[in-house]
């Protein structure tokens, strides 16, 4: 009996330590997942969730660094920064309701979809502020505030928002900013900033890429110099509490500002040369009718240096519109980008006769006691080009006379004469081939290689590819056939002119400044492979541009009353558009020459009506002629 009980506490005993031991089984199987899953919290997944408390504690404002100023040639602020509210929100790996985005959107004034849009493009970049709107007004600040607890991660923050003193002034020269949208642009900007390494390196600028939405330069100088303006962003941690409101900055990398350009542009001139187009082409659409003057382009230049003085371009726009990043709609309709100036190009008319008249004496063909018998016309086969005054036409004139009256026949003349000796030579070779052999050299081939973004290039024409028509050719010596030239490219073919061959390369930048210290200065580049053509060839055409301006002259009603000599050359060209496109090109003081333009009216009529008035208000403002304009 006692050896059963014996036995029976022996079993309960054992059957207590298998529980025993099971409980402390589960015990240590639970601590070890327990312990498993602290490692895999804090070793694993750490630095996740160290982020994530860090995201939820800590804002990364974007330092947005201000873009460098750009002034004219004396100083003259032509576009800054100012101060602007802009509204991020903080991207912090959670999605938002529809509800909630909607809701922004209304206050943004943003098309619905955008913020999804931007939210999608910004994936993965947590923390980071993504950019809604800059430049937001009072009544939106005020709206966000309100609603800020529905809005987790918005971020209203001050940032610098590029300014047009001026508006539309030399608004296609300045160019203006927006956002960047595509790949192309970003390798394009990227390819570009490398050709500035030695200026930044200088400045001590750190390149730091560009990124989807980034503020850059468009066009114009904004974007042809972006990478110098673009200066570097900084950064800021701060501190917020769970409304998302900053308590206190934690650390802070400043940025750095974009560099200065200096133009050589005059913003003086610059005003005269705009308003002077704005009046006239306002003039002839009174005098002739709505369908002329529609368009405009002109360039001044410094003949000693190839510094751009000014450069417009009609119909413009005003960059302010797009500072923010985003271009209102209501001003789509009015944005006219496209820069006349350099990408224009048109058939030169009778500005191109100093181009033959210059073929035809180098090449023996004509001489000062030659001359020509003009009644009106000039055959050729059975055909009858007529010269511009009708019958009985100039009577009988020489190289300086066909200039002054700009005489189509004296021309055509000439240019069958090079015509019949380039085919003596060589039976395939005509006049353009003549013509071409000079007219690179002064510019009319090929692009000018100006310090803008999308220049576009005239090119003289050749005898190679199309067939010419019977005559067509020789209607080239008169500047009415497959010739067409940008304003900038007939500017620099005038300035060759007054430096008897010396052609510069045309710039807009004089120099870049940091903080008042220089660290890059343009220097006047002449071209190379000099223009071949004798100084007394130079001077005959010279004279023909001279007696432009005087009695009987083309010009002459437009400059007879100032105290400056001014050579001039009007042009009327014909095109497949009517009305007549109107053409002016001269230099200044004919002397000693300091300045020389090209002057170009779409549907203008004629030079004499649309650029020669214009060009006498150039005059009489660079040198002091005229009062100067009060900035509005």
């Amino acid at each position: 009996m006692i050896a059963l009980r014996q036995a029976m506490a022996g079993g309960e005993q054992q059957g207590l330590e298998r529980r025993l031991n099971l409980v402390l089984l589960v015990m240590a199987l639970s601590l070890l997942l327990v312990l498993g899953r602290v490692g895999y919290l804090q070793i694993v997944r750490g630095v996740y969730y160290e982020a994530l408390s860090r995201g939820n504690r800590i804002r990364l404002v974007s330092l947005t660094a201000p873009r460098g100023e750009i002034v004219d040639r004396n100083g003259e602020l032509l576009a800054t920064t100012r101060p602007a509210f802009t509204a991020s929100l903080i991207y912090m790996g959670h999605d938002y309701s529809d509800e909630t985005l909607a809701t922004l959107e209304d206050i943004l004034s943003l098309e619905r979809g955008r913020i999804r849009t931007l939210l999608q493009r910004h994936r993965g970049q947590w923390f980071r502020p993504i950019r809604l709107k800059n430049d937001i007004s009072a009544q939106e600040h005020s709206m966000l505030e309100e609603h800020r607890h529905q809005l987790p991660g918005l971020v209203i923050e001050v940032v610098p928002i590029r300014e047009y003193p001026y508006g539309n002034l030399a608004a296609h020269v300045l160019g203006r900013v927006g956002f960047l949208n595509t790949e192309a642009q970003r390798q394009s900007l990227t390819n570009q900033a490398g050709s500035y390494a030695s200026i930044m390196m200088a400045a001590g600028l750190e390149p730091t890429g560009y990124q989807v939405d980034d503020i850059i330069g468009l066009i114009g100088l904004e974007r042809q110099y972006d990478a110098i303006l673009r200066g570097v962003d900084g950064v800021r941690e701060v501190e917020v509490d769970n409304w998302g409101r900053p308590t206190r900055i934690e650390r802070e990398q400043a940025f750095q500002t974009g560099l200065q350009l200096n133009l050589t542009i005059d913003a003086e001139l610059q005003r005269t040369l705009e308003q002077a187009m704005v009046d006239n082409m306002e003039r002839i659409r009174r005098l002739r009718g709505p369908s002329y003057a529609t368009s405009a382009a002109a360039v001044v230049l410094d003949v000693r240096t190839g510094g751009v003085l000014a450069m417009a371009s009609l119909p413009t726009f005003d960059p302010n519109w797009s500072a923010s990043g985003r271009i209102d709609p209501q001003f789509l309709p009015q944005l006219e980008e496209f820069n006349r100036s350099i990408q224009g190009l048109y058939i030169p008319g009778s500005t191109y006769k100093m181009m033959t008249a210059l073929t035809a004496v180098e090449e023996d063909i004509a001489h000062l006691s030659d001359t020509v018998w003009c009644g009106g016309g000039y055959r050729i086969g059975s055909d009858v080009i007529g010269c511009w005054v009708g019958a009985p036409g100039h009577g009988r004139v020489n190289l300086i006379d066909a200039i002054k009256g700009s005489c189509n026949v004296y021309f055509l003349e000439m240019g069958a004469r090079l015509r019949a000796k380039a085919r003596a030579s060589d039976p395939t070779k005509g006049l353009v081939d003549m013509l071409s052999k000079y007219a690179p050299d002064f510019g009319l081939d090929g692009q000018t290689g100006i310090d803008l973004p999308f220049e576009r290039a005239g090119r003289s024409p050749r005898t190679t590819g199309r067939s010419w028509l019977p005559g067509e050719d020789i209607q080239c010596a008169m500047g009415q056939s497959r010739q067409e030239y940008s304003p900038l490219q007939l500017a620099v073919y005038t300035a060759t002119i007054a430096t008897s061959g010396v052609r510069y390369r045309p710039y807009l930048v004089d120099s870049i400044t940091q903080d008042g210290h220089v660290l890059w200065q343009a220097q006047p580049e002449v071209v190379p492979n000099a223009v071949e053509i004798s100084q007394s060839t130079f001077d005959l055409v010279r004279q023909g541009m001279l007696a432009v301006t005087a009695p009987g002259g083309t010009g002459y009603w437009q400059f007879y009353d100032l105290p400056i000599k001014v050579a001039g050359k009007t042009g009327t060209a014909q095109t497949s558009r009517k009305p007549n496109d109107g053409l002016f090109v001269g230099f200044a003081p004919y002397d000693n020459p300091e300045i020389a333009w090209a002057i170009v009216f779409q549907h203008g009529d004629s030079g004499s009506l649309a650029g020669a008035p214009v060009a006498r208000e150039v005059v009489r403002t660079y040198f002091g002629l005229r009062p100067p304009e009060v900035p509005q």
